[in-house]
């Protein structure tokens, strides 16, 4: 019975301190960011090929991040174009400033 205890005691300390800590930072708040390349990357297996798209993006601050997307948002994204991630969803865009001076 004691080690049941412990099983449980240990799948708890790795669910806090191990996965949570993973999947609590992706996306947990809205920003945007200056997209500065695209990729996509293969994964094989024996039930076929696995396709994932990637933005590399720079926030305001510098921090650069490598963002999973959709197809439709990998479509549409280019360089030089800005990304806005929120609850929403996200969504590419060129900025105002840059409407104006063209």
């Amino acid at each position: 019975m004691l080690w049941l205890l412990l099983i449980g005691v240990f799948m708890l300390f790795a669910y806090v301190f191990i996965y949570w800590p993973m999947t609590a930072g992706k996306y947990k708040r809205e920003f945007s960011a200056r997209i500065i390349n695209k990729y996509t990357t293969t994964q094989e297996s024996q039930t076929g090929s696995t396709f994932a798209r990637y933005l590399d993006v720079e926030e305001k601050t510098g921090k650069r991040i490598n963002l999973k997307v959709s197809e439709a948002i990998f479509q549409t994204a280019e360089p030089g174009l800005w990304i806005e991630v929120s609850k929403s969803g996200m969504r590419v865009y060129r900025p105002q400033n840059e409407i104006r001076g063209a």
